[in-house]
């Protein structure tokens, strides 16, 4: 396959690690964006996941598996989950939202809202 074939794919597994690193670091590692916004972090959850569930969707778009959008809706908030799960066992001062849960939820719906009726995805 030629790498534009594969671009999603790669944007999206660097996706995951963007996510992966800004999530587990500790809190002394990531910097302090000023904002008098006092949800700004949720904000960040549901740009995470929405961008996340919109890279994966249109590396498999074209798959012909059955239900992708739905399948790759679930994967990201089963990802979510686990990375919530490692804040809570880590001992970096991180902890688990439930708050957190729901922004990643939303980031999700609006993906797949946007999928479905922006770009007129069919077998989503």
């Amino acid at each position: 396959m030629a790498l534009k074939d594969n671009i999603f794919l790669i944007l999206g597994l660097g996706w995951l690690i963007v996510i992966t690193l800004a999530s587990l670091v500790p809190f002394e590692m990531v910097p302090h964006v000023g904002s008098s916004f006092r949800h700004t972090d949720k904000i960040v959850h549901c740009i995470f996941h929405l961008v996340n569930t919109t890279v994966f969707y249109l590396h498999f778009r074209k798959s012909g598996i059955p239900k992708i959008l739905l399948k790759i809706a679930i994967g990201s908030f089963l990802y979510g989950m686990i990375i919530e799960a490692l804040q809570y066992a880590m001992p970096y001062g991180r902890g688990f939202e439930l708050k957190d849960m729901l922004a990643n939820l939303t980031g999700i719906l609006l993906a797949s809202f946007l999928i479905k009726f922006i770009l007129g995805a069919s077998r989503a």
